[in-house]
C-alpha cells in the first residue's frame, strides 16, 4: 500500500492539441476493467500520482493532495468505473477531482475525498462535475463536461544522451554527425551542440538541436533564445527524447544557401525524401553490464554476458534495477535471463537505456 510522491510537475487541464497532453500507456485496462486496479503509466516511463506524502485538509470537509506527474519507483494504482478514476491506498480513497471544479485550461487536478461532514460526498457532491473523466481511446483523459481539455503535464526533464545522427543526403548533409548534450534546456529538454564537417557552415560552432511546441528543431545557435521556431529543418514528434527518435518524418526548409536555408514551419518546408531512413543512435553511457560469478551463469565462451529483466505481457527487457514496463505500466518479472553476444556493444545499447 506505500507510495512514493511524484516530483513536483503539476497535472493540470490542457488543450487537446496540446504538446502537454497525457496519453495512459493502456487505456483499455482501465475502461474495461473496473475493478482492476492499474498504474497509470504515460510516456517515457512516467506516472501520474500524488505529489505529497501527506493529504492536507481544506475547510474541515474535504482531504486532498495534489496531483503530480514523473518517475516513480511506487506508482499509485487507480480503477476507474466509467465516471470515477479513484485510488484506495494508505489514506482511504480517493478520488481525482479538478480543482474548485472550474473547468478551464490551466487548472490543476488533486485527489480528493470528504471527511467528517462530508464524508459521504465524495462521489455525490451535486453534479459533481469536477469529479467525472471519461478516458479517450487515444489514453488521453478529459472531464466528461468538457471533452475538447485533457489531462496534460511539463514532462520531467529525461536523462540527456549524446547521439550521432546519420541518413541526412544533399544539401543538408551537414546534419549527419555527433550531437552533443550541452548546458542549456529548452521545454523542459537539453539543447544539442552539433559541428557540421562538410556543406554551408561547415567546421563552424552554430548548429543546434532543440525542442520547442511539440517539434525538435535543427538550425543557428541564436535562435534557441530569440527565435525558437525558426529553424532549417525539424520532425513534429511531441515530447520525446532526441536521443529516442525513430521512424521520424523531417522536413527540410526549401531554399539553399546562407540565410536563404531557414525559416518557420509550416511555411515554405517540404518533407525530406526518404526521412525515415534519417537514423538516431545513443552513445553508450552508464551501461550496466555485469558478469557475475556464479554457477548458474552460462559459460563466456569469449562473448559478454548480461543480465535484464523483462515485462511479461509486452516481451520488452530493461536492466536489472527496472521496476515498471515503460511501455504498459504493468510490473515486471523478478526473474531474469541472460544476453549472450559477441558485440559487447549491443549488450550494452540492450541494457543502458530504456528506450
Amino acid at each position: 500500500m506505500s507510495y512514493s510522491p511524484t516530483p513536483d510537475r503539476t497535472i493540470k487541464l490542457v488543450p487537446r492539441s496540446s504538446p502537454l497532453v497525457i496519453k495512459l500507456s493502456d487505456p483499455q485496462t482501465l475502461k474495461s476493467k473496473p475493478g482492476v486496479a492499474t498504474p497509470l503509466a504515460f510516456s517515457l516511463n512516467n506516472f501520474i500520482g500524488p505529489k505529497w506524502s501527506q493529504p492536507r485538509d481544506a475547510w474541515g470537509q474535504w482531504s486532498y493532495i495534489d496531483l503530480g506527474c514523473g518517475e516513480s519507483h511506487r506508482p499509485i494504482s487507480c480503477t476507474y468505473d466509467g465516471e470515477f478514476i479513484c485510488w484506495n491506498g494508505v489514506h482511504g480513497e480517493y478520488v481525482f477531482d479538478i480543482s474548485m471544479w472550474k473547468i478551464e485550461e490551466g487548472n490543476h487536478l488533486v485527489l480528493v475525498k470528504g471527511i467528517n461532514g462530508k464524508k459521504n460526498n465524495t462521489k455525490n457532491e451535486g453534479d459533481c462535475k469536477g469529479r467525472r473523466f471519461q478516458i479517450n481511446d487515444d489514453g488521453t483523459i478529459s472531464p466528461k463536461c468538457n471533452s475538447s481539455l485533457c489531462l496534460g503535464a511539463s514532462l520531467p526533464s529525461p536523462s540527456a544522451v549524446e547521439f550521432t545522427m546519420s541518413g541526412w543526403s544533399g544539401y543538408n548533409s551537414r546534419f549527419n554527425g555527433l550531437y552533443e548534450v550541452s548546458d542549456k534546456m529548452n521545454d523542459d529538454f537539453a539543447v544539442y551542440t552539433h559541428m557540421p564537417t562538410e556543406g554551408v557552415g561547415a567546421g563552424a560552432d552554430w548548429c543546434r538541436l532543440w525542442y520547442h511546441k511539440g517539434c525538435w528543431r535543427i538550425g543557428h545557435m541564436h535562435w534557441t533564445d530569440h527565435d525558437k521556431e525558426r529553424c532549417c529543418a525539424y520532425t513534429a514528434s511531441g515530447p520525446v527524447p532526441a536521443h529516442s527518435l525513430r521512424n521520424q518524418v523531417w522536413f527540410d526548409f526549401n531554399g539553399e544557401g546562407s540565410n536563404r536555408d531557414h525559416g518557420i514551419p509550416k511555411n515554405n518546408f517540404v518533407e525530406k525524401p526518404h526521412s525515415r531512413s534519417i537514423v538516431v543512435t545513443p552513445a553508450i553511457v552508464d551501461a550496466e553490464i555485469s558478469v557475475p560469478a556464479t554457477p548458474s551463469a552460462p559459460p563466456l565462451q569469449g562473448r559478454v554476458q548480461s543480465q535484464v529483466k523483462a515485462c511479461v505481457p509486452c516481451g520488452k527487457q530493461y536492466p536489472l534495477g527496472a521496476k515498471f514496463c515503460a511501455k504498459c505500466g504493468k510490473p515486471l518479472s523478478e526473474d531474469f535471463e541472460w544476453i549472450m553476444v559477441d558485440d559487447p556493444d549491443t549488450v550494452k545499447l540492450a541494457v543502458a537505456r530504456m528506450i
